[in-house]
């Protein structure tokens, strides 16, 4: 929901300095506003190409990571990035309990964003050994 607002926000902005530009510009005549776009259009320029060079540099600078995930359990799941299908595990019986650090059985670990249906069914058989 913020998202939304700060993008509606910022469209209200941008659209009301247009229109806010357009007006002084109307009231200069044609060639004083001739020299204001040339003007504002060489830094504007400037301002975006030095905005693309930064994005350039910071996506060449290295290689993306994923996280490394690690599932102990019995009938686990483990999506390195994202997921857009959907996940479904079941686990019955005896499980032993997860390794330090792990997950428990039927667990799903995604490394990423999940916009699919994941569904876990764990049954358990909790009757004392002999």
């Amino acid at each position: 929901m913020r998202r939304t607002l700060s993008v509606i926000t910022a469209v209200v902005l941008f659209g009301s300095s247009l229109v806010g530009w357009a007006v002084f510009l109307t009231g200069q005549g044609l060639e004083n506003a001739d020299r204001w776009v040339t003007v504002v259009g060489f830094f504007a320029s400037t301002l975006l190409s030095v905005a693309t060079a930064a994005l350039a540099w910071r996506t060449l600078r290295g290689p993306v990571t994923t996280p490394q995930l690690s599932v102990a359990g019995s009938g686990g799941v483990v999506v390195g990035q994202d997921n857009f299908g959907s996940i479904s595990t079941s686990v019955s019986g005896r499980t032993l309990p997860p390794a330090a650090g792990g997950a428990g059985a039927g667990s799903v670990l995604v490394g990423g964003s999940s916009s699919a249906p994941i569904t876990t069914r764990v049954d358990l058989d909790r009757t004392p050994q002999p």
